[in-house]
């Protein structure tokens, strides 16, 4: 994996013309002011943030508080934008002096988190679930595939073609990886509700 850009190297872009950002130095997770590190980017941070409010939220899910002491409690959670709690708190819960060092409340070690696009697109699947509890898994598929490519990139698994020829999406398939996706959030949602991410 390249740790820079060249200047020859194409600048993505989303449909609205918005430059996409792509970290390509590993110092995206380095803090110059404090001098410390964590051992993901700050996105992935962000959605486990998001799955905890779900969780709460969820009557089929219940959070074993006990697990997030120094998180300020659920009061907080609910009530703080992730920015602000982020400030506040990734010193104490994510920090770590070395890259590679274990924080005090670390991401699940059997699970690699290093592509954010799939958290993302779990839980995308679970909050157009909620959104619109009348539609069907391709109906969501589509409406997630219609939204993501004008902030960010089109999501392949709705986007790509599936037959042989490349260019017809097959409909079955399609609902099948989304019942998958529904399946790996749910899973999330309980690791989540016992502390541990993914």
């Amino acid at each position: 994996m390249k740790n820079s850009r060249t200047k020859k190297d194409t600048v993505r872009r989303s449909k609205e013309g918005k430059f996409l950002f792509e970290p390509v130095s590993r110092y995206v997770m380095y803090d110059n002011k404090t001098k410390l590190w964590v051992n993901h980017r700050k996105r992935a941070y962000l959605i486990w943030f998001k799955f905890l409010q779900h969780c709460h939220r969820d009557k089929n899910f219940k959070v074993d508080w006990s697990k997030y002491q120094g998180w300020g409690g659920w009061n907080l959670l609910m009530d703080t934008d992730f920015d602000t709690w982020w400030n506040r708190n990734w010193v104490n819960l994510f920090a770590v002096k070395e890259k590679g060092e274990t924080p005090k409340f670390p991401t699940n070690t059997k699970t690699k988190i290093s592509n954010y696009n799939s958290l993302r697109l779990y839980l995308l699947v679970y909050e157009y679930q909620l959104k619109y509890p009348a539609a069907d898994t391709y109906e969501i598929s589509q409406r997630i595939k219609k939204r993501e490519p004008f902030k960010r990139y089109p999501v392949p698994s709705f986007t790509e073609g599936l037959g042989f020829d490349g260019g017809v999406i097959n409909k079955r398939t399609v609902k099948r990886r989304m019942s998958d996706y529904k399946k790996r959030a749910n899973e999330i949602m309980e690791n989540v509700c016992n502390g541990v991410f993914p």
